[in-house]
């Protein structure tokens, strides 16, 4: 009875899909924002001589990047739609709540950035971070890819004008192994992997303009996280910081 009330609701994965960003957000970027809004603040004290009042400044960020109610909020709205099958809204909804989150997500860099000149700067703490940031870059970029892709893929093995955003090595192989084959989750995140590792073509080929100009966003992004952050941790290894 409970596999069939799953299997009726499952949404071909909308819901796992959401629940993972979810649990992405609210325990790694929600985090790592905090700190990197704190090192921010410390960097402009330090910099400018300035007086600021943190408590209140944190308490206007955190109603910013997510109180508890609003995460509550979120997936309850999320599993609202998930229990009466409103497919379409809940894939609007996700499209929404991942273009939230990669604003947060930028934004936490930004204040990363400026935060790594503080003088309590720990290159441990900062490699971590920077790090847990590359990830992720790439777990969000890989449900975008998802998101846009999957449902014409599916299209795509029907009737072969369909668009479809990516067309993956498998599919314009020719090989009648690979004549039914449908793109999973995985080769979705194998492609983030590798734009956020080579910042360029991977396995599969960008065929429209929504494409390309995501891969180009996650291609930015992870380009600021390596050159940026995680070489300006390792280069204060051996540097005690102003405590």
């Amino acid at each position: 009875m409970i596999k069939n009330f799953l299997r009726n609701r499952s949404l071909e994965g909308f819901l796992t899909r959401f629940l993972g960003i979810f649990i992405i957000d609210f325990f790694m970027i929600k985090t790592i924002a905090s700190k990197s809004f704190i090192n921010f603040l410390v960097s402009l004290e330090y910099h400018f001589s300035l007086s600021l009042e943190r408590k209140e400044l944190m308490l206007f960020y955190d109603l910013f990047a997510g109180s508890f109610r609003i995460y509550i909020m979120i997936i309850s709205l999320a599993l609202f739609l998930w229990l009466f099958k409103q497919k379409k809204i809940l894939k609007k909804y996700f499209y929404i709540y991942l273009i939230w989150l990669n604003f947060k997500f930028v934004l936490a860099i930004l204040f990363l950035i400026v935060g790594l000149w503080n003088p309590t700067a720990n290159a441990l703490n900062y490699l971590v971070t920077g790090c847990l940031t590359w990830l992720i870059n790439v777990l969000i970029f890989a449900n975008y890819y998802w998101l846009i892709d999957q449902e014409n893929q599916k299209m795509f093995l029907q009737d072969k004008t369909a668009e479809i955003n990516f067309l993956f090595s498998p599919t314009s192989s020719g090989l009648s192994r690979y004549q039914n084959w449908l793109p999973t989750f995985f080769d979705y995140l194998f492609l983030a992997f590798n734009t956020s590792i080579s910042f360029s073509q991977s396995n599969a080929e960008y065929l429209t303009k929504k494409g390309r100009i995501l891969t180009m966003i996650q291609s930015v992004i992870a380009l600021v996280i390596n050159v940026i952050i995680i070489a300006r941790a390792v280069s204060l290894i051996g540097t005690k910081p102003n405590l």
